[in-house]
């Protein structure tokens, strides 16, 4: 694939997010307990408190937890700083997903703002003598410090600089651009190859041996990487797509309850399990040069 393709097949996205931990620094305790304990540094430790129950938050937090799990699942990476890539036909299933978890997030932050008078009241009492009101911000201020959102940027082009420098140097810059480019595509490719083998190896490990006991995600989580890796394969590398399509037929199509009750066919699915990932390093090798 050329560079020029590559950037008209994806685009770069960035999960961005913030919250308020309810927690804050008592330098009063914390120089109290230094003292109390012979400390001949007040540094020695610092005395963090939690100023309202973590229950309060806990429904925000969650959702941030899904929506990050779901952007790292559905993306590739590009470069560290949390930018990462994502092919422009999984695009719109992507946003989508991502803007339920914004509505979602949204309204558990509105659920924080109503009971936050009733929050800092339990955690005044909880605390007992550590508790201080100066602790706490203004109801008016919580809603602003949770957030959630994305951030959808273009591939940069290898081929339009416009900068003001010489000729020979410019020549170089596209060149390493170009490489950099080829390279960033190559760890992509290979982080879809990765999940694959990752899945298959953990299926094969657990299947081999008759005393192993193996959940019913063992295959749901087989069936999850097959279709990730479906739309996140932007090169259309068909090495990647035989591959999935082999694991897909021979593995995520069987199901705990039916390989469980049937030793040879568990046999035969570790087997087939054991094939693949000797298959599959061979490909990772190509991948990697």
């Amino acid at each position: 694939m050329t560079a020029k393709s590559f950037h008209e097949r994806a685009v770069l996205v960035k999960f961005v997010q913030h919250s308020w931990n309810a927690r804050k620094v008592d330098k009063v305790a914390t120089a109290k307990v230094a003292k109390d304990f012979e400390a001949k540094n007040s540094r020695v430790g610092t005395y963090y408190k939690t100023i309202i129950p973590r229950e309060y938050l806990e429904d925000a937090s969650k959702i941030r937890a899904q929506a990050y799990d779901y952007h790292m699942t559905n993306t590739l990476p590009w470069l560290d700083g949390g930018v990462r890539m994502t092919p422009v036909t999984a695009l719109q299933d992507y946003l989508s997903a991502m803007r339920k978890f914004e509505i979602q997030h949204k309204t558990a932050v509105q659920k924080i703002v109503s009971k936050y008078t009733a929050a800092v009241k339990e955690g005044m009492l909880l605390q007992g003598k550590l508790a201080n009101t100066a602790d706490y911000p203004s109801a008016e201020s919580i809603a602003s410090r949770f957030g959630l959102d994305i951030i959808v940027m273009q591939l940069p082009s290898t081929t339009d600089w416009r900068i003001d420098v010489p000729k020979q140097q410019l020549t170089e810059l596209k060149a390493q651009a170009e490489q950099d480019m080829q390279t960033l595509q190559k760890n992509a490719l290979q982080d879809l190859y990765r999940r694959l083998g990752e899945a298959v190896s953990h299926a094969q490990k657990r299947l081999s041996k008759e005393e192993n006991v193996f959940r019913n995600s063992l295959f749901e989580n087989l069936k999850e990487v097959v279709s990730v890796v479906s739309k996140l394969n932007f090169t259309g590398d068909p090495q990647l797509e035989a591959m999935r399509k082999e694991i897909e037929a021979k593995l995520a199509k069987q199901t705990a309850d039916v390989v469980r009750a049937d030793p040879g066919l568990r046999k035969k699915v570790a087997s087939d399990a054991a094939a693949i990932m000797k298959k599959m390093s061979s490909y990772m090798g190509q991948v990697k040069k």
